[in-house]
């Protein structure tokens, strides 16, 4: 449906400066600018540029079908949807596929062929994903269904109110069962604690040890960065971790596995957790069993 307004003062202004906080499901400047480059603003019939200068009387159509049809690529990708409700959903990103990007086979577009359309949502609301996990992670992504939503969910990660959880595979035996690495990446103050669930033994890098891991800052890489530079690289990180003790074909045995928050919305407590991905527990079984038929105990 079009929403149409009329601009009624005497001073003439650019459209990319009007004062939008009255304007339904527009929540932002940025927003604003944005929708007036991809068309979907119109004056006095016109298509406009964000260099149109309104006057007395100007009338502006904001045409949301167009952002409708913008909007409208869906990747049929079948995903794990672990928790929905009428304003946010937790999905489980599987490896090898991108958040978002210039790219058709992605997590963002894949949202609309899973989850469900509410009555919360209003002209011009989508799926939206609020944070991102690396390509080669795997594990739980929150999406928010409407464009408040989003806001005050980006408003959390920024401010850290989200607490997350992994599971990683690290190579070696960690010294301590747990801890903190608190070391600084690209000079920035960085967080990040750990505590050893499992060890096994390996022939290729003695131990296999089962961690989970929370970062409590949100830098580039971090838990990836820190594993590594503590010597103790995740299993499969073909980026940070020693060439000649790869594991390949497998992939990044690192997976987002629990989040904790406040709903923004109703304000109750939201916590979601999934199981051990098969696949850590198949390595950790073969390695044990791998090692042991080489040096039988007893």
């Amino acid at each position: 449906m079009n929403y149409k307004f009329q601009y009624q003062e005497k001073e003439s202004i650019r459209i990319s400066d009007l004062n939008t906080n009255n304007i339904p499901n527009v929540l932002s400047k940025s927003q604003w600018k944005k929708m007036i480059k991809k068309g979907l603003v119109f004056c006095d019939g016109a298509q406009i540029t964000t260099s149109y200068w309104l006057k007395e009387y100007s009338e502006i159509e904001i045409k949301w079908a167009l952002y409708e049809d913008q909007s409208a690529k869906s990747f049929p990708l079948k995903l794990d949807v672990v928790y929905e409700d009428d304003y946010i959903a937790i999905v489980n990103k599987p490896p090898g596929l991108p958040i978002s990007g210039n790219v058709f086979k992605s997590l963002q577009n894949a949202l609309s062929f899973n989850l469900k359309r509410s009555a919360a949502m209003q002209v011009g609301d989508q799926f939206q994903t609020c944070h991102r996990l690396d390509y080669s992670t795997s594990g739980l992504v929150v999406v928010a269904k409407t464009k408040a939503c989003r806001k005050q969910l980006g408003a959390y990660f920024e401010q850290r109110k989200i607490d997350k959880y992994y599971y990683a595979i690290l190579q070696g035996k960690l010294e301590n069962k747990r801890g903190e690495w608190v070391q600084s990446i690209d000079d920035k103050h960085a967080f990040s604690t750990y505590q050893v669930l499992k060890e096994v033994p390996s022939l290729k890098n003695e131990f296999l040890s089962l961690v989970e891991l929370s970062p409590k800052t949100g830098r580039t890489h971090q838990l990836r960065i820190h594993s590594a530079n503590n010597g103790h690289c995740i299993v499969g990180d073909v980026k940070y971790g020693k060439q000649d003790q790869l594991l390949k074909g497998k992939g990044l045995f690192l997976t987002a596995y629990k989040l904790k928050f406040i709903h923004p919305v109703n304000q109750t407590p939201v916590e979601v957790c999934i199981d051990l991905p098969n696949k850590f527990e198949k390595l950790l079984l073969n390695e044990e069993r791998r090692y042991t038929t080489y040096f039988p105990k007893g």
